[in-house]
């Protein structure tokens, strides 16, 4: 649902000298049809490897006029700092470890299908020795229930990937970038078809921040900046968005988007602006940022929006002597008229969250090594089990539409230094 940083094809990063941890002990944990056509594109040309591929060039479609609905209220000031709004007990894990991967790396983009079929991407992790390791990327992977299976895409120069979206083990979309233009791929069954976008498209869909929603077999919405992309119908339209988003969720005629300084509604003919309250930062801060991560619709009359703020503490600095950043999480609350403001305690942010299958949600926030669930206007933290000694890093949330099935992905690897990691599927029932 929320869109994430472009994620290099290869990065290589110095890491603090010492061996690479070995694979978790055996037994730790188990090793883990056709829809409708996709939206067609309107022209054609040939890809690098010479093969023939579409190239999508959206409709625009002209801005309704929507009146914004401005915010109220029109601003959220932060609390005290030691006053907690979330207050989250820890409560024991109701996640279980149903993959590890054998080999080193990290699972980064995640979608669930109704099926229960999930797509995901893969970063393998190579150690060189001296302390350095590869990042190198390992493609898109498709769960089947018991283990994961690559399904690469066509070679194309510097392609990555920063959204996904399933609606079957047969249809799914990867979204991102290659040659420095978006592009969507389909997979229809028997492999990806990789069609670049054009126009304003593709300056904004498939960069960072990218979000995607896949509503139907034939029914995917992708947005980023002020574009939002709909393909339905055997067509693309271009919609231009009255604010920025990054995030995308609901179901049927139910959509909401957010990010930037705003959330956006769905009307069915256009996107409605709905205005947030201005969140606060304390006296003094220096260089505030506001983050809305994410979005969660549980009905007409509850929808979240997740993320927070982050400030320079004038004149103070951490242990390596740089200037000291504070964050708090905040969460938003919309209840068909208005927004209420729900502050946590200084030392975090949310970054993504999906709705939980019973009327709640579940989110991650910036440490990556916890779960928040909302349920019964009550907020709890879970950790994800891993092996002894070893830290999780959680980078994504989907759930399986339709269920309460709501699975994490992620990896985990040897705590207090920094060694290749190993991949990761966790998965909870509620």
């Amino acid at each position: 649902m929320a869109g994430f940083a472009v994620r290099a094809a290869i990065l290589v990063t110095a890491l603090a000298a010492g061996a690479c941890a070995g694979p978790p002990s055996p037994g730790a944990a188990p090793t883990r049809s056709g829809g409708a056509s996709s939206p067609t594109a309107t022209t054609a040309t040939t890809a690098p490897s010479g093969t023939p591929v579409g190239v999508i060039s959206p409709e625009p479609v002209p801005a309704a006029q929507l009146t914004a609905i401005p915010a109220r209220p029109s601003t959220c000031e932060q609390p005290p700092a030691g006053r907690d709004d979330l207050r989250p007990a820890r409560a024991a894990s109701s996640w279980k470890r149903i993959f590890t991967d054998e080999a080193t790396g990290s699972m980064d983009e995640l979608a669930a299908a109704p099926d229960g079929t999930l797509w995901a991407t893969f970063t393998r992790q190579t150690a060189k020795g001296h302390g350095v390791v590869e990042y190198t990327d390992g493609g898109p992977r498709r769960w089947d229930g018991t283990a994961w299976t690559a399904v690469p895409l066509p070679s194309r120069p510097d392609i990555q990937v920063v959204a996904l979206a399933a609606a079957s083990k047969e249809r799914a979309w990867a979204v991102g970038i290659s040659v420095k233009t978006g592009y969507v791929a389909a997979f229809e069954g028997a492999g990806w078809q990789v069609e670049p976008l054009s126009g304003l498209s593709a300056e904004s869909i498939g960069w960072g921040g990218t979000a995607a929603k896949a509503l139907a077999p034939d029914r995917l919405w992708t947005v980023n900046g002020r574009v939002g992309l709909l393909g339905a119908d055997g067509a693309w339209r271009s919609y231009a968005l009255p604010s920025e988003a990054s995030a995308v969720d609901g179901e049927g005629d139910e959509l909401w988007a957010a990010g930037g300084t705003a959330a956006l509604r769905w009307e069915g003919s256009g996107w409605r602006q709905v205005g947030l309250p201005a969140l606060g930062t304390p006296a003094k801060a220096q260089s505030p940022r506001v983050s809305l991560a994410d979005v969660v619709v549980l009905s007409p009359r509850e929808v979240w929006v997740v993320g927070g703020v982050s400030w320079l503490v004038p004149g103070a600095y951490n242990e390596e002597n740089e200037p000291l950043e504070l964050s708090r999480p905040v969460a938003l609350r919309w209840d068909g008229s208005a927004w209420r403001c729900h502050w946590g305690a200084v030392g975090t942010v949310f970054t993504e969250a999906e709705p939980d299958g019973t009327g709640g949600l579940w989110a991650l926030d910036s440490t990556r090594g916890r779960l928040w669930r909302l349920s019964d206007d009550r907020w709890t933290v879970q950790s994800p089990p891993v092996p002894g000694g070893r830290v999780p890093t959680l980078t994504a949330l989907a759930r399986r539409p339709g269920t309460a099935e709501v699975y994490a992905v992620g990896a985990f690897s040897p705590e207090g230094a920094d060694h290749p990691a190993f991949a990761a599927l966790w998965r909870t029932t509620g």
